[in-house]
């Protein structure tokens, strides 16, 4: 499981009700909970589509298939939804079930910091301040960590605290 992704918390919360992904699975109720995600993935809803995605990145409740995973992701990501494009972006960075590239990595997390999504913002300025993707700009890191700190998010309060020493 990516580190990562770990530390970003990835909790998904649908009406189809919470799945932490982070925590083994209920052995009952999520193979029922993946079933209706499926029918409503199929339908097109964006949310369903991120939820079955990170199962099968993961491999909960199904068998671990990035591949998969990528395709579900990509579905939700194109339709909008932040967590589906963040969490795209990081199979993008790393090469997971997709071709890596920093690029695409980098337009997917653009696209959930723009719409305020602070694991997109803070992974958007982990690209600029590595010059992944982007072309290397600190000015740029420090606007999107400072975004992604005012909604609380940890881990950009501290690469901001280490970029003003």
């Amino acid at each position: 499981m990516n580190k990562a992704l770990l530390t970003a918390g990835f909790v998904l919360v649908s009406f189809f009700g919470m799945i932490d992904l982070t925590a083994a699975p209920e052995e009952e109720s999520l193979p029922k909970n993946l079933r209706w995600m499926s029918k409503a993935a199929e339908q097109g809803d964006a949310e369903a589509q991120a939820d079955l995605g990170a199962a099968y990145f993961y491999g909960r409740g199904v068998p671990q298939d990035r591949k998969t995973a990528a395709k579900w992701l990509r579905k939700s990501a194109d339709q909008g939804f932040a967590k589906a494009q963040n969490l795209l972006g990081r199979m993008y960075l790393k090469g997971l079930g997709v071709t890596q590239n920093s690029a695409e990595a980098a337009k997917w997390f653009r696209k959930a910091a723009d719409q305020g999504f602070a694991r997109g913002q803070y992974n958007l300025a982990g690209m600029y301040i590595n010059g992944l993707g982007v072309a290397k700009n600190r000015a740029e890191a420090i606007k999107w960590y400072r975004k992604a700190a005012e909604q609380d998010d940890q881990a950009a309060k501290e690469a901001l605290e280490a970029l003003e020493k």
